[in-house]
């Protein structure tokens, strides 16, 4: 069965003439004959009743036929159209950016693997950096979205934040600076934090859950996370980060609970309206929720 049959049918199906058929298609009343022929010997059916001259019926098996003919061709042409759409539309691009020092590969590769299932063209790029600049390179367009702590993207004009989980606030350190690891074996140590500008409500959050405990540090403002990695390499005080923060091998860092919870969001342009980031949202919310997201693999 071939589309020039099933063409050639339809034709003949709606003008109830073989002549009239051949007109509209511009081809002899032969070969319209011919395809109609070839066509009812491969289904199985008599299409046409032509036991009248010059008339001609449809059965009931070319009644059934048309109807299906008709949609499929029907499908088939839209479909078409929906692929020349899909060629010639520019394919969507997400850049996304996360914080810097995240092990978070398990959380891109289930957003890649939805976004190639929904946008097979999708063109995905991923960065990471620090908080303030993640949010300066989503506010100056650099970025179409990224994921971030809340409490370093608040009060920013003209940025969309949507809550997608959180992560368990934890003390690094070098091993043999508290040999027997407790919240206040801490205390007096060098806390090593970034900068004010960097992260400037962090910080204060940091220092308000350790006074909380009678935990009195002595602060130490360093310029970026690899130096505060170094520094507690080289045993010089402890920070405190996120659970998902990956830990160089071989340093001797381990870490401990801090018993509180860091919030987490997306935040991208309100004048945005790429799909991409409402999927890129949804992936983040079900990989920190999984208990909540059961059927979606990571």
């Amino acid at each position: 069965m071939t589309d020039l049959q099933i063409r050639y049918f339809l034709q003949v199906a709606d003008s109830l003439s073989f002549s009239k058929a051949a007109q509209e298609l511009f081809v002899s009343q032969p070969s319209v004959s011919r395809q109609i022929q070839r066509l009812e010997e491969e289904l199985g059916y008599t299409l046409f009743d032509r036991s009248c001259k010059n008339t001609v019926t449809l059965t009931a098996a070319g009644l059934v036929f048309r109807d299906s003919f008709h949609k499929l061709r029907r499908e088939f042409l839209e479909t078409r159209a929906a692929a020349e759409s899909l060629r010639d539309a520019p394919a969507l691009e997400l850049r996304a950016g996360l914080g810097a020092g995240w092990n978070l590969l398990e959380l891109l590769e289930g957003f890649q693997r939805r976004a190639e299932q929904a946008h097979p063209r999708a063109a995905l790029s991923f960065c990471s950096d620090s908080f303030r600049a993640l949010r300066s390179k989503v506010h100056d367009g650099e970025l179409d979205v990224a994921l971030c702590t809340q409490t370093g993207v608040q009060d920013f004009q003209g940025i969309e934040l949507e809550p997608v989980g959180e992560l368990e606030a934890r003390l690094f350190f070098r091993q043999d600076i508290c040999p027997k690891p407790t919240l206040h074996a801490l205390d007096g140590q060098v806390l090593c934090l970034l900068p004010e500008e960097e992260a400037p409500m962090s910080a204060q959050i940091i220092l308000l859950h350790l006074q909380h405990r009678r935990i009195v540090p002595r602060i130490v403002r360093l310029p970026n996370r690899d130096s505060i990695w170094l520094a507690l390499a080289l045993g010089k005080g402890f920070t405190v980060w996120d659970e998902r923060m990956a830990i160089p091998e071989g340093a001797g860092i381990v870490s401990i609970p801090l018993g509180d919870t860091i919030p987490l969001c997306t935040i991208w342009r309100k004048s945005n309206q790429n799909p991409l980031i409402r999927l890129f949202t949804e992936t983040a919310r079900a990989y920190f929720h999984p208990q909540n997201n059961k059927d979606q693999p990571f």
